[in-house]
């Protein structure tokens, strides 16, 4: 969704939606693919065509995802979070992500734990200062509250250090887990 094509800039989904693909794992209505060529071809008014049309493919993937996870992705959550203005513009968030995570940084299993914790960072903010200010905390505000990610270096260490104290692995047996 958010990845171009090599020597492009725009997002490879918004590419291929200009020339009238859309990949079947999004799910993208017929009525939504009919917008999206509108807005890049033309036919349909807008002031920025192209970020216009990238938010209708990003919401028809947060629907497609909202079902499993709708903490994440559903209708509220996603449109406040995902489509900032000028999202597509040179220097915005999505181009400095895209820079800077190659193939490498991808297959972390950190950069997603810490794309999250960035992701939430202002609604972690929000529950904070709720509580700063003896706000009773709601169940709604647990989650922003307590998922912080946590570097997989201390995992390792917290489970090595707690597991070898028990004496239920020793030192040598853990370089198997």
């Amino acid at each position: 969704m958010v990845t171009p094509r090599e020597g492009l800039t725009q997002p490879a989904v918004l590419a291929d939606a200009g020339q009238g693909v859309f990949d079947p794992e999004y799910g993208v209505a017929a009525d939504v693919r009919q917008r999206v060529v509108a807005l890049l071809t033309g036919a349909a008014p807008s002031a920025n065509a192209a970020e216009d049309a990238y938010a209708l493919l990003l919401r028809a993937a947060c629907a497609r995802y909202a079902g499993p996870m709708s903490y994440l992705f559903a209708e509220d959550v996603a449109s406040s979070r995902l489509m900032p203005a000028g999202l597509l513009a040179q220097g915005s968030l999505l181009s400095r992500v895209v820079e800077g995570l190659d193939e490498e940084a991808c297959s972390s299993v950190e950069v997603p734990g810490w794309l999250y914790q960035s992701y939430v960072a202002e609604r972690t903010d929000e529950v904070f200062a709720g509580y700063k200010k003896r706000k009773k905390a709601q169940a709604a505000d647990i989650a922003p509250a307590t998922q912080l990610f946590t570097p997989e270096w201390i995992v390792r260490y917290l489970a090595q250090n707690s597991l070898v104290e028990r004496s239920l692995i020793s030192q040598t047996d853990f370089g198997l887990l």
